[in-house]
């Protein structure tokens, strides 16, 4: 017989509900207001189709926390299924969070997991840790557990540059038409060369599609240009009418790109809207601007959240956890760096001239290896898929030499070193990063396969295009 987890909203004697939310907060690492609506849903399955034993340790670790968990032979007995909460509460909305509970294939059952609290509902002995930190350990695959998938990329720069100089050269002998075929081809190396739990990533896009956003970018900016020379009022106006559609034309590409890319024959989507995109890419950077930078790191803060939050694998969605703190502790050690070595330029320029230049290549480069190596390791690290996270782990020497070497052989070579260069960084952001898969990943997929199907959703629209490069 398989049982249910069934959290109430029941606090056991002893504790505080502010402080069970607290341990909910920690053990799920949600927000507040994620806890609260566990809190808020009169009767809720936390995890379901459990043995007995293993239920018994879900509701001991959960317990601990000082929340009364119920064991249940079936859900009907448990509490409302979500459709009847729905009719009840007035049909208004209880989103799921996307690290701790999801909705099921019927939409009527809530799931959550505290595996990433404990191992011992994986089958150990070992108790919650301290931190609530994720069990990292490749080998816990056991049911509930977490399973370690490390990215591997199999490229490599002298098969690359085969590509890359053939895509040049046609680029040029077709005065830029052919740079639509030479960005697919590009895209499928990388994509192709991306290997997860044994499979590839695909990368579907057509070239025409990309070809279109490119003409229509191109007829713009020729107009935009003759009118600033020879009407500037008419310049203006262009000028005015880029920054309307900007936000719409972000929501396309990213949406675009998301949509023709694909793992094990489930593609991505982006539903991020014009509203959200105005906001992130206009208005957070003008406070920014205004500010005088003070918001600045806010503003990318918000830029972030809204292309990570708007991704869904499937019928999946990402989930990204990082706040505005995060984002000014990274900006704050920026600014003082920057500080030392304008200093440090200062006294060098003064008495060794000679020197002034690489000393500003040299700290440049720093600042954006320290800059890239943190918000690389801050997204992965607060991005969840479903009940999945990620795990990022680059470092700012090493990626600082890379970055190193890798401007150093493009200058030496004129350029010529680049494909050996995109393939070093490639490689070694995916031996950085790491998935962790709730249970078997392939159990992961299989559902999403499922639920894909049955949503039928029509990738084709009337305006499928691109803008990017």
């Amino acid at each position: 017989m398989s049982y249910d987890i069934v959290f109430k909203g029941e606090v056991l004697d002893g504790f505080t509900e502010d402080g069970v939310k607290q341990e909910f907060a920690r053990l799920f690492k949600q927000s507040a207001e994620r806890v609260e609506k566990i809190f808020s849903v009169p009767s809720a399955v936390l995890k379901s189709g459990l043995d007995e034993a293993a239920a018994k340790r879900y509701r001991e670790v959960l317990s601990d926390a000082g929340a009364r968990i119920y064991i249940s032979p079936e859900l009907p007995a448990a509490g409302l299924q979500l459709s009847e909460l729905e009719t009840t509460q007035s049909n208004a909305a209880v989103e799921a969070p996307a690290a701790s509970y999801a909705i099921a294939n019927t939409g009527a059952r809530i799931e959550a997991s505290v595996a990433e609290t404990s191992q011992a509902v994986a089958g150990t002995s070992q108790t919650v840790a301290g931190d609530g930190d994720r069990v990292n350990d490749a080998d816990d695959v056991d049911a509930g557990g977490l399973k370690t998938l490390p990215f591997k990329f199999t490229g490599n720069g002298s098969e690359y540059f085969k590509i890359w100089i053939v895509n040049i050269l046609l680029t040029i002998v077709t005065l830029g038409i052919y740079s639509a075929w030479a960005k697919v081809r590009n895209k499928r190396y990388f994509y192709s060369n991306t290997d997860l739990d044994g499979s590839r990533f695909e990368y579907l896009a057509s070239p025409i599609s990309i070809l279109k956003g490119r003409l229509i970018a191109v007829a713009f900016f020729a107009i935009y240009t003759l009118a600033g020379n020879f009407f500037p009022p008419l310049g203006i106006a262009l000028f005015l009418v880029l920054i309307v559609f900007l936000p719409w034309m972000v929501v396309r590409s990213l949406a675009f790109n998301a949509r023709y890319s694909a793992y094990r024959n489930i593609r991505f989507n982006f539903k991020g809207d014009i509203k959200g995109a105005l906001m992130a890419f206009i208005v957070w950077p003008v406070l920014g601007a205004l500010t005088l930078g003070i918001l600045m790191p806010l503003a990318v803060c918000k830029q972030h959240q809204f292309m990570i939050n708007g991704y869904r694998y499937g019928t999946s969605e990402f989930e990204y956890h990082a706040g505005a703190r995060d984002y000014y502790r990274i900006f704050l050690m920026l600014f003082g760096i920057g500080l030392l070595g304008g200093v440090l330029a200062g006294l060098v320029q003064a008495t060794l001239p000679l020197l002034f230049g690489l000393i500003v290549l040299t700290m440049y480069l720093y600042l954006f290896a320290y800059f890239t190596v943190h918000i690389k390791n801050l997204n992965f690290n607060n991005a969840t898929l479903g009940l999945n996270g990620f795990s990022a782990r680059l470092q700012l020497n090493s990626y600082a030499w890379l970055l190193f070497t890798n401007t150093l052989f493009t200058v030496l070579t004129i350029g010529l070193y680049r494909p050996w260069a995109a393939v070093r960084t490639a490689n070694y952001i995916a031996e950085h990063v790491s998935f962790e898969a709730q249970s078997d990943l392939d159990e992961f997929v299989a559902d999403e396969q499922q639920q894909v199907s049955a949503l039928g959703e029509e990738l084709g629209e009337v305006f499928d295009f691109d803008f990017g490069l």
